[in-house]
């Protein structure tokens, strides 16, 4: 458990015990004291939901526009779960065409384009050769060329090799 996570679970208790003893010791109208608990209680669920995030568990968010890839893990569609797959990235943003000084877990619903490219992508990670990903929204190729311009548009990512850098001139 990181530091994070235990900094806050004190602090909430610290929180808790003292609208305790607020509510006990004070001459507050009942409905105020069954309300700040009730919202401390309330605090802790959120609290709770929102600390994935900071545990390091992968983000719903798309990938930003332009990104360095250091690995992947598919998980594909299960019939007999019902689980719908997922492919889980691991990437650092460039800005500036620099990486990110910390890298990023996604998690992006899965298809089989998708999963033809992150796995030749691992392939080629493997092999030495880094991988740069661009987010790019994309219409159906199937509709019609007059519905294109209204057609519900998605996020897809497209993979392509790290360019050799260019050296200074001796």
């Amino acid at each position: 458990m990181s530091q994070a996570v235990i900094g806050l679970s004190i602090a909430y208790a610290a929180l808790g015990v003292l609208v305790l003893t607020l509510a006990v010791n004070s001459r507050w109208p009942v409905w105020v004291k069954v309300l700040s608990i009730l919202l401390v209680t309330a605090l802790y669920f959120v609290t709770y939901r929102s600390l994935g995030g900071m545990q390091g568990w992968p983000t719903a968010a798309s990938p930003p526009e332009r990104f360095l890839l250091l690995a992947s893990t598919i998980h594909e569609p299960d019939k007999t779960t019902g689980s719908p797959g997922m492919i889980y990235i691991w990437a650092s943003s460039l800005a500036e065409n620099r990486p990110a000084a910390e890298p990023r877990a996604y998690e992006i619903p899965y298809s089989s384009d998708m999963h033809t490219q992150f796995e030749e992508a691992n392939k080629r990670i493997r092999d030495g050769i880094m991988q740069l990903g661009k987010s790019e929204w994309v219409t159906a190729d199937d509709s019609p060329r007059q519905v294109r311009r209204f057609a519900q548009k998605r996020k897809m990512i497209r993979l392509y090799d790290l360019p050799d850098p260019e050296l200074p001139e001796k």
